[in-house]
Order: structure tokens, then C-alpha cells, then sequence
């Protein structure tokens, strides 16, 4: 049983083509152990795509600072003929690689030919550059992730008059907010807030004179790496692990015809487990009727009626809101 249709292909990781899935009832735990398989081995896969990334990030931060010669004296002076040459070229290859937008597009629009206004545009085209593969790599696992929840769905409906997904819709997926904002917008505030970071760091090492080197990059650059995605063990965490989720429910919940349909809710029970979920966990919920129900709330402090009409991103279905945290719990219609 095929479930996507042929434009949805995958450039990095592998692709289920039928669905290995049976009609069977499963426990809590044996849901959410089928549910994540396959989500958490495209994650595996994608997260040395995303560490290469990064450290082409680090090695091009190298190459611009032996390619000018920053010095701390220097930084509020006009470049020489060769650097503005050098940021030129630099500006033409960003143009026609269509990175002239956001962050980048605003630098390179509003910079001054000083060597500190420079550095900063410099570093910004470097992360926006890399980037482009991590977005890549993102949509893949997005593709994956909904590919295999679809199935699951189909499967414990017992419906074979399904529509197919197709590449629009599983990109749809990936742009509903999550915490307020899409993963699109999560990543253009991750490349500005680390911009931040390695300028701030390149400034502080110019002006103390200290040598910038690789393995003092590194330690940097690990830990902005987590903020994409981190994987120890058994345990994940970072911007696409939380969305891949969010993506991988929001697939398994697409229902074109909008019938309505009904949901078990369910929490991974663990110490981790947030009081908002462990609330939810085994609430019944419609996908089109309201529901009315009671949950826990952290910004109250205490458990509080919800009235919503379906399924709720935040309040009913998961990521699960109001507190932050890496959210894990699920939903089946195994009622």
C-alpha cells in the first residue's frame, strides 16, 4: 500500500515505499515504540548531515579570517580596495544563490565598508550558505516522518479510500507554528542569535589579540549544533526533533474530508514527563467536535477546564504548550 504519491523524493535519506503496518491493537507502549521508529532513524541519519554543516561553518570562518587580515585596531576603518572587492564577489555569489533575504538581505542592504560591519555580513552569508543543506536535510526527515505516520493512521482507521500525500501537503505540515513560530522562522532566528555568538566571540579574541583556532571554534559550534538537533542515546532534543514530531502528528491526524474522528491521547510516561501531558494522557478527543476538557496548566499552576472545537495544537494535541519543553506525547486512534 503506497501512500504518497512520485513527487515526494528524498535526496538523503531512505523512503518507506509500502507500509509494514497491521491491523492489530497495541499497547501505550508499543504505540509510541512504532510510532517514533522510524522518525528517530531519520533523525540518526540526518544528524551527521547537520554536524558536516556546521563544521564547513567553522572551517569557511577560518578561511575569511586568513583570506582579511581583522585586527581589533582596524574594525572601524574603511576596507582596503581588495577586501571590498573580496565582500563584492561575496555579495554576487549570495544573490545569485538566492540568500539575499532575511537576516542577510537586511546586512548586505544596510552595511557601511568598515571592517567590523564587514566581518558581521561576512559571518551571516557563512551561516546562511550552510545552511541551505540543513534545510534540506530538515525536509527530508519531514517527508519520512509523515510518510510513515499517514501509514500508521491508514492502518488504525481500517479505511482503503484514502487521498494520497503529496509533497504541498507534507510541507504544509511542516509549516504550522509550533511554540509560535514555524521551524522556517525557528532556523532564521537560529542563524541571527549564532551570528551573534561567533561575532561576539571573534570580537572578543581580536581585541584581546588571542590566536583563533579551529578547536576553540569548535567548542562553539558544538554547542550551537544542539540547537538543530541533539541525539545522546536514547534521548533528542533541538529545533527538528520538536518539529519532525509536530510534523509526524499532524500527518497522522490529516484527514482531507474532515470528518470528524476521535483520538486517544497519549503521554510518554517517564521522569520527563511534563504535568500538562501526564494531565492529557488517555483523554478522548474529537478531531472536528469541540471538546471539552480538563488539563494542567503551568502559567496557572493548576488544572483548568479547555473548551476547543477539534484538535488544538498546544492545547490537545502535541507539542503540548504552555510550558516549554521538548514534547514527545502522541495521539492514536486506537481508542
Amino acid at each position: 500500500m503506497k501512500n504518497y504519491d512520485d513527487g515526494v523524493k528524498l535526496q538523503l535519506l531512505d523512503m518507506p515505499l509500502e507500509s509494514e503496518y497491521k491491523n492489530e491493537i497495541l499497547t501505550d507502549d508499543e504505540i509510541i515504540e512504532r510510532r517514533w521508529k522510524k522518525t528517530d532513524r531519520a533523525l540518526k541519519k540526518a544528524y551527521p548531515f547537520i554536524i558536516k554543516a556546521y563544521r564547513q561553518i567553522g572551517d569557511d570562518l577560518i578561511d575569511m579570517l586568513k583570506d582579511i587580515d581583522f585586527t581589533y585596531e582596524k574594525l572601524n576603518k574603511t576596507v582596503s580596495p581588495k577586501v571590498r572587492r573580496y565582500v563584492e564577489d561575496r555579495i554576487e555569489f549570495w544573490s545569485d544563490s538566492g540568500l539575499l533575504t532575511g537576516f542577510l538581505g537586511y546586512l548586505a542592504s544596510t552595511h557601511t565598508w568598515t571592517y567590523k560591519s564587514v566581518l558581521k555580513m561576512l559571518i551571516c552569508g557563512i551561516y546562511a550558505n550552510r545552511f541551505k543543506r540543513i534545510k534540506k536535510v530538515s525536509n527530508d526527515v519531514f517527508k519520512v516522518a509523515s510518510v510513515d505516520a499517514y501509514a500508521q493512521s491508514i492502518t488504525d482507521r481500517r479505511i482503503n479510500d484514502f487521498v494520497l500525500l503529496t509533497l504541498p501537503v507534507i510541507l504544509s505540515f511542516a509549516m504550522m507554528p509550533v511554540m509560535g513560530t514555524t521551524y522556517i522562522e525557528y532556523l532564521d532566528g537560529v542563524i541571527m542569535s549564532q551570528v551573534e555568538q561567533a561575532e561576539s566571540f571573534l570580537l572578543v579574541s581580536l581585541q584581546q589579540n588571542v590566536e583563533i583556532s579551529e578547536n576553540a571554534l569548535k567548542v562553539i559550534i558544538t554547542k550551537q549544533i544542539h540547537r538543530i538537533l541533539k541525539i545522546k542515546n536514547d534521548k533528542y532534543s533541538g529545533g527538528l526533533d520538536d518539529a519532525t514530531r509536530n510534523v509526524s502528528n499532524q500527518a497522522y491526524t490529516y484527514e482531507p474530508k474532515n470528518n470528524n474522528q476521535q483520538v486517544r491521547f497519549i503521554a510518554h510516561i517517564d521522569e520527563r514527563t511534563t504535568e500538562m501531558c501526564r494531565s492529557l494522557n488517555g483523554q478522548i478527543f474529537n478531531t472536528v467536535d469541540e471538546n471539552v476538557f480538563k488539563r494542567y496548566s503551568a502559567n496557572s499552576g493548576r488544572v483548568v477546564e479547555v473548551r476547543c472545537k477539534g484538535l488544538v495544537q498546544g492545547l490537545n494535541m502535541p507539542p503540548i504548550q504552555d510550558h516549554f519543553h521538548w514534547c514527545r506525547s502522541t495521539l492514536t486512534y486506537q481508542i
